[in-house]
């Protein structure tokens, strides 16, 4: 049976071994506001020759660098087959990928290096082969993904707990790891709050649960998270995928509860708690708002761990956190209106621990070290 991914990927990596490497850095952007400022940096070091990729939806966003002068192509099959962009791309001698792109493994060369920093701190879902659908692919389908895996030289981490989450997810050897830190988190160190810091109430949530497929199960969710939230007598800023804000745009909220929009960064300075589930973002809380509390509100945990299936640890490591009904949440969100007792004290040194260990590396100088990481092959392989 003809290969329709796999032919397109060879076609792309015989037009990529036409082009000769030149001295220019790539960065492949799919999300926004996960750089850390690390566009900026390369774009400051390197001028024209650096290159921003991105993705349809981070169009606006690559505007937004163009108009400061920064080099732009789009990354897509389309602009690929029809245009010039691959040409560019595939000349230059460093990528940095913030995501899994298949093009990757199109890009594998001796002489290129290809540089992960990947978009979360911290991971609590599976992916990669520890996704259980993974193995319910075609033999095509996880060669492929492997050799996409295997196209990564450099996987840029915050702690060894993450560097070993990507050792079973990718099954690379451990050498290719970096621990420089995640260049996301320079922007979310506690010491850059005092500034912009601006608490409008003295006990207000935050609620950032995942996206599910299904719309219906997204709405119990939110229908149970809502009823605790109703009686909590809190202030809740709900933060809900973009989606979803469409999509349950006529979905009733509690008095005291609002939909909100934006930068993820300032609402967790807004907030003094923060409820989630899956997310990674609760790393990001974890490190930007060190003294506040956190909980994992998961009525769906045991559909959730077979589908897309969670870390091996997830419930050992997270269970103090871990709310699994309305009833629970509501118990979680009493003990967080009453922070100064023993119970809760313990409970945040226990949350902190848990932090340092994925935040090891974490350190605020994430950026310089990957800059100096570039600048140390560039010179390597130009010497």
């Amino acid at each position: 049976m003809f290969d329709v991914k796999n032919a397109y990927l060879a076609f792309l990596a015989g037009r990529a071994k036409r082009h000769s490497l030149d001295k220019r850095v790539c960065y492949l952007l799919s999300f926004a506001d996960n750089d850390g400022g690390a566009i900026e940096a390369l774009y400051q070091q390197y001028g024209a020759k650096f290159l921003l990729a991105y993705t349809p939806q981070m169009a606006e966003v690559a505007k937004s660098y163009a108009a400061k002068g920064v080099v732009i192509t789009p990354f897509s099959p389309q602009a690929f087959c029809i245009g010039g962009s691959w040409r560019q791309i595939a000349s230059c001698q460093i990528i940095i990928a913030d995501n899994y792109y298949p093009e990757l493994a199109a890009l594998n060369q001796p002489q290129r290096k290809i540089i992960q920093i990947w978009h979360a701190t911290g991971a609590l879902k599976a992916f990669g082969w520890q996704d259980p659908k993974t193995k319910q692919r075609s033999q095509a389908d996880q060669v492929r993904f492997q050799k996409v895996y295997d196209s990564l030289t450099d996987i840029v981490v915050g702690s060894r707990a993450m560097g070993k989450v990507f050792e079973a997810a990718y099954h690379i050897d451990p050498a290719r790891l970096r621990y420089l830190g995640a260049p996301r988190t320079d922007v979310l160190q506690p010491t850059a709050l005092a500034n912009t810091v601006q608490i409008a109430e003295p006990t207000t949530v935050l609620y950032v649960p995942t996206y599910r497929d299904s719309l219906e199960e997204m709405r119990a969710v939110l229908t149970s998270a809502f009823h605790a939230f109703q009686n909590s007598g809190m202030q809740v800023l709900v933060k809900l995928h973009p989606h979803l804000t469409r999509q349950l745009s006529d979905f009733e909220t509690p008095a005291n509860v609002r939909l909100v929009t934006g930068n993820l960064l300032a609402l967790f300075d807004q907030s003094e708690y923060l409820v989630t589930d899956y997310s990674s973002c609760v790393f990001d809380f974890m490190l930007r708002r060190p003294g506040q509390g956190i909980c994992l509100y998961c009525p769906d945990l045991a559909h959730y761990a077979d589908t897309p299936g969670l870390q091996p640890d997830f419930k050992v490591d997270w269970q103090p956190w871990l709310a699994q009904s309305s009833e629970e949440l509501a118990v979680k969100l009493q003990a967080a209106s009453q922070p100064n007792n023993e119970k809760t004290e313990t409970l945040l040194l226990q949350q902190q621990a848990l932090s340092q260990k994925w935040q090891e590396y974490n350190t605020g100088q994430a950026v310089e070290g990957l800059l100096a990481l570039v600048a140390r092959y560039l010179q390597t392989e130009n010497s």
